[in-house]
């Protein structure tokens, strides 16, 4: 058990870092808010997640855990989970651009991150692809299951998200530099590894191996 809370720790904390420091709508409000007024306006921005996160996440494993054929079901969205991990990992592997739009940084920060989060269709596909399977098999095995993936998760993208806004506060060239770059490569690679693990998975469920 205990090493099956850890593995579900390590794939939060993958999974959270990975989608927080790549470039996106998101990140640029963080960064942008934090330039402009300070590390907290920034914070207000990360935090925003906790708002529109459990509507997400109650929806998508409560439609999951209500399907009547569950694991072929689940072995059908394990393997479109794998597919979503490998389009992040390669998406991480062949970025190049790491430049981020601060151009629109007005106040109001909980609602700036609340407009981007729900307006985006990659939080929607992470949950019901992603996200929701994990917590729903998780339970399964134990309770604390989904706290250490959760915690991971959100311990890892919220940290992940003020750490490069105050790097970026220090330093305007952090985002072009060589280290930033390479950080987003190495977590492509560990992306590739949890995509192997869904589509062993979704195959397992399926009765293919």
């Amino acid at each position: 058990m205990q090493q099956s809370l850890i593995g579900l720790l390590t794939f939060g904390l993958t999974l959270g870092f990975s989608v927080g420091i790549v470039p996106g709508p998101f990140i640029a409000t963080v960064i942008s808010q934090t330039l402009k007024y300070n590390l907290k306006e920034g914070l207000k921005v990360a935090c925003s997640i906790f708002i529109t996160d459990p509507i997400f996440i109650l929806v998508t494993t409560f439609v999951l855990s209500k399907i009547a054929d569950f694991d072929f079901y689940m072995g059908l969205i394990s393997l479109a989970g794998a597919g979503y991990l490998l389009k992040m990992a390669y998406e991480n592997l062949t970025i190049k651009d790491t430049k981020v739009d601060l151009q629109d940084a007005r106040p109001q920060s909980i609602r700036k991150g609340l407009t981007i989060v729900l307006l985006t269709p990659a939080a929607y596909l992470f949950w019901l692809t992603v996200g929701a399977p994990t917590i729903i098999t998780a339970y399964q095995q134990h309770w604390l299951g989904p706290v250490a993936f959760l915690g991971g998760v959100y311990s890892s993208f919220i940290g992940t998200n003020l750490t490069v806004a105050w790097l970026v506060s220090r330093s305007a060239g952090f985002l072009q530099s060589s280290f930033y770059q390479g950080l987003i490569k190495l977590m492509g690679l560990a992306i590739l590894f949890f995509a192997a693990v869904f589509i062993k998975n979704g195959l397992e469920l399926l009765g293919i191996i």
